[in-house]
Order: structure tokens, then C-alpha cells, then sequence
């Protein structure tokens, strides 16, 4: 009868075939270690599949980055420019009319005041809106110049919108931005950037010699003009807004 031995047994004699085992323990050992290769093969290529992952995703997240500042570069550069632009338009009335002709934006203003006048520095506008109240709607457009002058002519063209019980205060604009006062009152809140919705216009007849700060709101839709002083009686005509 043929003999056959399996795991390491011969099922003659019943005694331990210690070749066979020995061949059974190394093949099972080979295969432990080709497994252990094996997993160690796929470690090291998830590994490298997440190190490649992580690689283009910082590629990805630089170019964004740097898509993102040259965008803020852009932004940055069109404001100045806007700011360049608009205050060349300021100042070329100065430049080319006669000293005592009515400046066309400046209310109260004189060519030759304006040529004096005193431009804020470009970020004056910036730290005055940081000063304010934290919720406030910000008094300045930073990408508009804010002039500061002191009139030298009688003003006609300048209205102060407000609510009813509020007619007296230091902000004006020039009537021609809100229409004369022929605007709702949301229309003139939108244009002026402000808090509360006016109700009145009022004619402002701003005394010679008041100190104002010219600038625009950030909607830059209007010029508007922060008067000092005693100004208290400066208002008239008092009318409902529409």
C-alpha cells in the first residue's frame, strides 16, 4: 500500500515526517513574508498616493492663493486709479480757470481754494471710518479724496436731507445728487449711504469762512460735505422728500 504523507504525518508508521514538516513550516513562513511584502508594497503605495494628494492639493491651494492676490493686487490698483482719476477731475478746475470762478463740485468753493486746499491722506478716510461705532454705516468712500477747505462764496446749491425731527446737523450734499429733494426717501438713503430713511430736505445756506471736509459716501453716488461750526441756524425750507 502506497504511503501518503500530508502536514508534515506519514499515515504508515504515524510517526512525524520531519522533512515534510520542515518544507510545510518554510512554505508557510514564505507565504507570511510574500503577504507581509505584499502589505508593505500597499502601504507604500497609499502612502504615495496620499503624499501625491496632498502635493496637488497644495498645488492647488497655492494657485488659488496667488490667483486670489492678484486679484486683491487688481482690485487695489483699479481704486487707485479711481481715486487718481476722480481727484485730477477735483483739481483740474484749479488748474485751469481763474481763482475766483466758482468750483463746479466744491460748494463754497473757489478754484483758488481749491488749488490751497488741504488733501487728506489716502487712508485718513480708512481710520476715520474705523473710529466709528462698531455697526455703523462707514461716513467715507476710501477710494474717493476727501478735500478740506473753508468757504469763500455763498453756497445755493447745497440740501441736507433728514427726518423730520432732525433737520439741523453737520452732513449736506449737493442738491443736484438727490434731485432737489425729487427722489423717496429710500432712493436718497441708497444714494447717501444712510442708517435711517429721511422723510425732508432742507435748503443749507453754509455760512463764509465754515470749515467743510469734502468727500463721497460709499456708495459714491454724491458728493457730501461735513460742515463745523456754528451752523445751527444754517437750514430752511424744510419739505417732504418725492
Amino acid at each position: 500500500m502506497k504511503t501518503q504523507t500530508l502536514k508534515g504525518f506519514s499515515s504508515a508508521n504515524g510517526q512525524v515526517d520531519i522533512a515534510a514538516y520542515q518544507r510545510s513550516q518554510q512554505e508557510m513562513m514564505q507565504r507570511q513574508q510574500a503577504e507581509r511584502s505584499a502589505q508593505a508594497e500597499q502601504q507604500m503605495i497609499e502612502a504615495a498616493r496620499q503624499a501625491q494628494h496632498q502635493r496637488e492639493q497644495q498645488q492647488q491651494q497655492l494657485v488659488q492663493q496667488q490667483n486670489e492676490q492678484r486679484q486683491r493686487d487688481a482690485q487695489a490698483q483699479a481704486d487707485r486709479d479711481r481715486y487718481t482719476q476722480e481727484l485730477f477731475r477735483i483739481m483740474a478746475p484749479a488748474y485751469t480757470q481763474p481763482v475766483n470762478t466758482p468750483h463746479p463740485q466744491m460748494s463754497g468753493a473757489t478754484a483758488g481754494v481749491i488749488f490751497s486746499c488741504e488733501v487728506k491722506p489716502r487712508d485718513w478716510t480708512a481710520q476715520q471710518n474705523a473710529q466709528q461705532p462698531i455697526g455703523s454705516i462707514p461716513n467715507y468712500n476710501t477710494n474717493s479724496p476727501a478735500l478740506a477747505y473753508s468757504t469763500t462764496i455763498p453756497t445755493t446749491d447745497v440740501v441736507r436731507a433728514h427726518h423730520v425731527s432732525n433737520e439741523p446737523g453737520p452732513w449736506a450734499t449737493r442738491a443736484a445728487d438727490i434731485n432737489h429733494g425729487h427722489l423717496s426717501g429710500d432712493h436718497v438713503q441708497r444714494i447717501l449711504a444712510l442708517k435711517d430713511t429721511p422723510t425732508h430736505v432742507s435748503d443749507v445756506n453754509v455760512p463764509i469762512g465754515t470749515f467743510v471736509v469734502a468727500s463721497r459716501p460709499i456708495s459714491g453716488e454724491a458728493q457730501q460735505f461735513n460742515l463745523a461750526g456754528n451752523i445751527g441756524d444754517c437750514f430752511r425750507n424744510s419739505r417732504p422728500l418725492g
